[in-house]
């Protein structure tokens, strides 16, 4: 990595967690006119003129990337936000090479977790006044649990993720949208979320076709992924994490083509199956629309403008759910109310 890029991380880093801290700020000591400033307790680097570390308006520029600063601004800026960065070309060949280990296990094979675990937590301790790596080691470790277990990313998490998205390392940010792609399908309270992940997969291009085909990956379009997949299969290590991305959705496509044999209620239940969440209000939710006897409006409501008029909602569901509850409803403006939230997709 070089040092524009970790002077645009770095800038990244400033903006965003001082936005954060601001939310919380009731005094607004982290409105850009405060943050600037530099008050008795704090340590006075002697070329600070005025009492301010810089003016708003190079602070605005900084945090939009059109300048980068010298080093004693970065460090009065980060010690504001209680952080530290040291710049030394071992260690970033070191984080380099640690997130490349990351990224092999991902495309080659996931055998050696436990090894990059090891490598990871030996060198970690070397860098401890390092912003930038006490960030990325967020991501890796969601990314190492994710290849260990097969666990989908939760709304907190998510956000967490999708929040500090431009501060990670470029390599270890490849490996993040296909966990938000992957994390957006299968976790059904993440479905709303589709639209930011598809934004960030199109602004960080990759050149990466298998990436790509994770822009539309509703059912109606899992059958281009997998043609993507066996296009690239001679290239995808049968024993990498990516493999068996491409084998749960292959599964999910199998599945799909079992539709009409196998009836509506017997295929809801192979659905509800597949798309792990930590939020079980979904799958109740689900079961308790369906099989119920009347219409409740006020569930199909909740149903409906949570889930299922979102992208990549599975659209053998949304047409099950449709069908079953159009049967049910009695009253004309509710028929019209719900015909509504369907044509909002």
């Amino acid at each position: 990595m070089n040092q524009k890029e970790i002077f645009f991380r770095l800038n990244q880093y400033i903006a965003i967690n001082r936005r954060l801290r601001l939310k919380e700020d009731a005094l607004g000591h982290f409105k850009q006119a405060e943050f600037v400033k530099v008050h008795p307790y704090e340590k006075n680097y002697g070329e600070i003129l005025n009492d301010v570390i810089c003016s708003p308006s190079y602070l605005s520029r900084l945090e939009q990337n059109k300048v980068t600063a010298k080093t004693h601004v970065y460090d009065l800026l980060l010690a504001k936000l209680d952080a530290e960065f040291v710049l030394r070309e071992s260690n970033n060949k070191t984080q380099d090479y640690l997130c490349q280990r990351v990224v092999n296990l991902f495309f080659c094979s996931s055998k050696d977790i436990d090894t990059v675990r090891l490598e990871i937590n030996k060198y970690s301790a070397l860098f401890k006044r390092n912003c930038l790596w006490i960030t990325d080691l967020q991501a890796i470790e969601s990314l190492l649990n994710w290849f260990e277990s097969d666990v989908v990313l939760g709304r907190r998490r998510f956000d967490e993720l999708i929040n500090q998205f431009e501060i990670f390392h470029p390599k270890l940010r490849h490996l993040l949208l296909y966990y938000f792609a992957y994390s957006s399908y299968f976790n059904p309270t993440l479905w709303p979320s589709i639209k930011i992940v598809k934004e960030l997969i199109i602004k960080h291009d990759f050149n990466d076709e298998v990436l790509l085909a994770f822009q539309n990956f509703n059912e109606r379009q899992q059958f281009k992924l997998i043609e993507v997949y066996y296009k690239n299969e001679a290239r995808v290590h049968k024993e990498s994490y990516l493999h068996h991305v491409f084998m749960k959705f292959k599964k999910v496509v199998i599945e799909a083509s079992l539709h009409e044999l196998i009836g509506d209620e017997a295929y809801l239940e192979i659905l509800l199956n597949t798309f792990i969440t930590n939020n079980s209000q979904f799958k109740k939710l689900i079961h308790r629309v369906y099989s119920a006897e009347k219409y409740n409006r006020n569930d199909a409501r909740y149903l409906y403008l949570n889930f299922l008029i979102y992208e990549p909602f599975p659209y053998s569901i949304r047409k099950i759910m449709h069908n079953r509850i159009n049967h049910k409803i009695k009253r004309d403006d509710y028929r019209k109310e719900f015909l509504g939230w369907k044509k909002a997709n």
